[in-house]
């Protein structure tokens, strides 16, 4: 681990103001409303040249723009001068009151949102506005109900929990009675249990209940016991009666009890309430600036909030979705004896974790009390591993992490290296999706690290099995570092004894050049067209030269010619390869002979893609992206490339290679780039649903809107035209999402039926990387299935399968018991000619277990 805290320690550091900035971005990350007005008060400029002549002297607050001077206070919220600037900000505040009371309260919402984690900065400057102005304090959290029911109706559910909590912490403030902050969170629970509420929307109404609970739980004991007793008694009995949390399973990072507990984020914060309420409600680490000014505010009046009633939603993808919370670090795996860290179940182990805190992390006052770094890798850690998928691109908070090192190079490299290391050993029992993203990870960190790393560590992995966890992370690591940067690098910094397992060089293969190429069908057309390439033929010049190229057999009735294909493509591919910009550039040129030859014709696109894996066999990275430029051309289509996928080329001779443990990892599917190319496919369907569906209600808005009668036709028109793309854009996903389930159901399949014929353990890590492969297609793309869940169920299951099928889960192992007599099941194959699958007698049981994991992932759906 020494090796590697070394080679993840930068020689320099860039001080403390870049990491700074790298928390200010996560915050404006997450809200990209901010625009230029934002980004000018958070660089304390008001954008003028005057201004910018004066910065070189202090200006009073009388100088300063109100903005200017509200944002200021989170800036000298650490310096001893705080109260002085409070109250020299009320003062300010006040005497533009009567002519800005929209503005100003606007200027304070707008702060808190965009830096939440100087919240209790601002509730103690309304707290202290409300005691000089009461009339404010009525108007300010009329405000916050006002927008606070906007969020929840355009589901801007980052802001809902900032405004919650700010909501509750003006309890503390005075300028909010408890009584009624106690009234509006109830206002979440009765919403919970509301019949027309999904159990995501449940959930969620009761987790912002309990994120509020923390800040406000002191003066509720104070002023209402008895209520609060009775509410907490409320959630209790909920927390008991929730469904089953099977789901719990297929988003955690680990399947493993060897790891700290991956909790469910509802029962971890609800069992840290309560190590909370058997301490006191008593909350350590945080200062209250309230403190500062107890005597002011005890002379303001609370304000009663106005009637809230939280917006329900029926489906569920409407609320975030549920998650685990991610862990790596107990008090066991601190570095030093002397270093301090939170319980996992204790509150301020959440606090500390969550985004409101994240961004102050770096300026914590209390930090010599607390292991800081442990919870900031550990937090970015947690937020590239969300699933089903993290609130910012992974490549962000890869990013974060890479100044993190620059900017304290003597603490977090140590900390990221033993995270790393704690990751690597527990790879066997992590989540597929979550081991994608750790490769992608560790490319990317290692490739701002010149690459160094405690190579010589994983010199035991050449004699692992390929299929085992640690060869086959270290093979796509490899696989990624080399699309990071070049062959020659990687023979550089790896030992010897790893050079075996570095990617061939990545190079194009001509099956139409080299010895004994003339031999083959078609050479000769095939040495014309790349030579006319060359020369920069047109598309006519190249549909002529190809025109030449015979049929298999003569058969002159077949839907497409082969040959056509193979030559076009290769000598396409092997003419464009000396950068991907040459690649795609000669894509776009010769489109036109691709369409005519492919586009009409299943079967000539999966020819197309076949030849394109042997020409490209040894640079995945360019197969990627040459099916993604495709479909986009459309020269191919979706259900193509699932088809190739899983077509019998490229499956091989499937169940000898299983056989062969040194052959195995060579199959086609467990490779990593193969289910990015579905992903990235599935991923492209959705995102051109969501702007269909975006075009159409703009249109029928406009349509709504205007009155001219001449025009009806025609906008009707425009509008049902729009509605027909939906309908078979929609179509398209639900055929393509179908027909994946189906080819891995049946793929996963045929193992089982094949080891049970040979009387072999089915659970090979082949086995295991497969069913990742599935879990990881839900994940993905949850929020598109769950639109065809019904239709999906009724197709997989009957009433049969449930009727004598009873499923035990017991740490990731399924125990399947047979309550009535076995009894034949038929699974359809997605094959032409509608062939079906017949799984008899002894088989059943294993075909029911592929049946229960499309069952739970439904459930997962539904929930």
């Amino acid at each position: 681990m020494s090796q590697d805290i070394q080679y993840f320690r930068p020689c320099t550091s860039t001080g403390d103001n870049s990491i700074i900035t790298c928390f200010l971005c996560l915050k404006m990350c997450h809200s990209p409303r901010m625009g230029s007005r934002g980004k000018r008060y958070f660089n304390n400029s008001s954008g003028s040249d005057d201004d910018q002549r004066r910065s070189k002297h202090p200006r009073s607050n009388y100088e300063k723009p109100l903005e200017e001077v509200v944002n200021d206070l989170a800036l000298s919220s650490s310096l001893p001068t705080f109260k002085k600037d409070i109250e020299a900000a009320v003062e300010r505040i006040t005497k533009d009151y009567a002519a800005n009371k929209a503005r100003i309260r606007r200027i304070i919402r707008k702060c808190v949102i965009r830096a939440p984690q100087h919240l209790t900065v601002y509730s103690t400057l309304v707290g202290v506005l409300n005691s000089s102005i009461p009339a404010f304090g009525a108007e300010f959290v009329e405000h916050l109900i006002k927008v606070l029911c906007d969020y929840v109706k355009y589901l801007n559910w980052i802001d809902v929990e900032i405004l919650v909590i700010l909501i509750c912490d003006l309890v503390n403030s005075r300028c909010v009675s408890a009584d009624s902050c106690f009234s509006f969170l109830e206002s979440f629970f009765h919403a919970s249990q509301d019949e027309n509420i999904s159990q995501v929307g449940r959930d969620y109404y009761v987790y912002l209940i309990l994120l509020a609970i923390p800040w406000v739980a002191g003066a509720f004991v104070e002023e209402i016991k008895v209520e609060f007793e009775d509410f907490l008694g409320k959630i209790d009995r909920y927390m008991k009666s929730r469904p089953s949390l099977d789901y719990v399973s297929i988003i955690s990072v680990w399947n493993s009890d060897e790891m700290p507990p991956q909790k469910e984020y509802l029962e971890s914060l609800w069992s840290q309430i309560l190590g909370l309420k058997k301490d006191g409600w008593k909350i350590s680490y945080f200062a209250r600036y309230q403190d500062d000014f107890v005597t002011i505010l005890r002379t303001a009046t609370p304000h009663k909030l106005p009637m809230f009633t939280p917006c329900v939603f029926k489906n569920p993808s409407k609320y975030p979705s549920p998650k685990v919370v991610f862990r790596i670090y107990g008090k066991e795996n601190l570095l030093a004896k002397n270093m301090n860290l939170p319980e996992c179940e204790s509150i301020e182990r959440f606090l500390l974790e969550q985004d409101l805190v994240a961004h102050l992390l770096v300026s914590f006052r209390k930090r010599e009390e607390v292991s800081l770094d442990f919870l900031i890798v550990e937090v970015l850690f947690g937020k590239i591993f969300q699933l089903p998928k993290p609130r910012c691109a992974q490549i962000f908070y890869s990013s974060l992490l890479i100044e993190l090192c620059h900017s304290w190079p003597n603490t977090i490299p140590q900390v990221v290296a033993q995270a790393t290391q704690m990751i690597c050993d527990n790879l066997d029992t992590m989540n597929m999706t979550c081991f994608d993203r750790f490769v992608d990870w560790l490319s990317f960190h290692l490739c701002h690290f010149k690459f160094l790393w405690s190579w010589e560590n994983w010199i035991n992995c050449g004699e692992l099995n390929p299929l085992a966890p640690q060869r086959m992370f270290f093979t796509e690591l490899l696989c990624d570092c080399l699309q990071l940067s070049y062959h020659e690098r990687l023979v550089e910094v790896l030992p010897t004894a790893l050079h075996k397992l570095i990617p061939e060089v990545p190079l194009p293969k001509n099956k139409f050049s080299g010895s004994g190429a003339d031999r083959l069908p078609g050479a000769s057309i095939a040495q014309h067209l790349t030579q006319a390439l060359k020369e920069k033929c047109t598309p006519e010049d190249v549909h002529a030269i190809l025109m030449d190229c015979p049929y298999p057999d003569d058969d002159m009735d077949m839907p497409f010619n082969p040959l056509k294909i193979e030559v076009l493509t290769t000598a396409v591919l092997v003419s464009g390869s000396r950068s991907i910009s040459h690649t795609v550039a000669i894509l776009i040129k010769y489109m036109s002979v691709f369409k005519e030859f492919a586009a009409d014709s299943k079967e000539a696109q999966i020819h197309l893609l076949q030849t394109l894996h042997e020409v490209w066999f040894a640079n995945e990275q360019r197969i990627m992206i040459v099916v993604d430029k495709m479909l986009k051309m459309q020269i191919i289509q979706s259900l193509a490339v699932i088809e190739w996928i899983f077509s019998e080329k490229m499956r091989g001779n499937l169940m000898s290679v299983q056989k062969s443990v040194e052959c195995e990892f060579c199959n086609f599917y467990i490779r990593h780039y193969v289910w990015q190319i579905v992903y990235s496919m599935t991923t492209r369907l959705s995102r051109s649903i969501k702007q269909i569906q975006e075009e159409l209600d703009k249109k029928q808005a406009e349509e709504g809107t205007m009155s001219s009668a001449s025009s009806d036709g025609e906008r009707s028109s425009e509008v049902s035209a729009i509605q027909l793309k939906l309908s078979a854009a929609q179509e398209l996903q639900k055929a393509v999402i179908f027909t994946l389930l189906q080819k891995v159901i049946i793929l996963l399949s045929e193992h089982l039926l094949q080891s049970d014929a040979e009387d072999r353990d089915s659970h090979t890590g082949w086995f295991k990387a497969i069913q990742g492969r599935m879990i990881q297609i839900f994940n993905i793309e949850h929020k598109s299935i769950i639109n065809y869940a019904d239709e999906l169920s009724s197709y997989l299951f009957t009433s049969d399968i449930d009727a004598i099928v009873h499923v035990i889960e017991r740490k990731g192992q399924y125990t399947i018991y047979i309550k009535k007599k076995i009894i034949q099941i038929i699974l359809l194959s997605v094959s032409n000619d509608g062939y079906e699958l017949e799984m008899r007698k002894t088989k059943i049981r294993k075909s029911l277990l592929m049946l229960y994991m499309l069952r739970l992932m439904l459930k997962i759906a539904y929930y």
